[in-house]
């Protein structure tokens, strides 16, 4: 009987531990409230590239200073790690780059690349973007909001790249983050392209 009660009792304490564990709360940082895009981007282990294209724009970087900023409302868009590997070397042509690594002693180059992530002035959540709607990023191009028809995906679309968003309306200050899997690349510059 003591043998029953105690095998019973183990069985029950691994349940309450295997719901813990899959709560949507016992993910590392679900709950932590960030005072800006720039910390939540640099605490969250899928975004280190980002982290350190943020770190290169350095101090007199425009995008740099908006995601520092935990007094405005922005809109922000974080391409994955795996999104920059994917895109390395499309983003090293566009940026006028010789390799993707050269972004990090770049700075005004990854601060047009920060820019182009940015839709500047409005924090917009999930529910509020409209499919088609075109939005102009800090960098002045276009940014347009798509949804799947016959799914919830939701895409951000450059001049150049078409980026699944993967989490959405993650709250950072004043600002709303996406992460996204491909990274929405600015058009060439100086040519006018993107700029209707």
């Amino acid at each position: 009987m003591a043998r029953h009660s105690l095998l019973l009792l183990g069985v029950a304490a691994t349940a309450a531990l295997l719901l813990l564990t899959a709560s949507p709360f016992a993910a590392q940082g679900s709950t932590r409230r960030y005072s800006n895009p720039a910390q939540y981007i640099c605490n969250d282990p899928d975004l280190t590239t980002l982290c350190r294209i943020l770190r290169a724009a350095g101090p007199d970087s425009k995008a740099a200073a908006a995601l520092q900023d935990a007094t405005v409302s922005n809109t922000v868009f974080a391409p994955l790690d795996s999104a920059f590997s994917q895109d390395a070397k499309r983003v090293a042509s566009k940026l006028s780059l010789g390799a993707f690594e050269k972004i990090y002693t770049s700075p005004k180059q990854a601060d047009r690349l920060l820019q182009n992530l940015i839709i500047p002035g409005q924090a917009i959540s999930s529910n509020g973007f409209k499919t088609g709607t075109d939005y102009k990023s800090m960098l002045g191009q276009h940014l347009y909001f798509k949804g799947a028809w016959f799914t919830k995906d939701l895409y951000v679309q450059s001049e150049e790249v078409k980026a699944k968003i993967i989490q959405v309306d993650i709250p950072a200050g004043r600002s709303v983050v996406y992460t996204t899997d491909r990274v929405p690349l600015p058009s060439a510059p100086f040519l006018g392209i993107g700029h209707h």
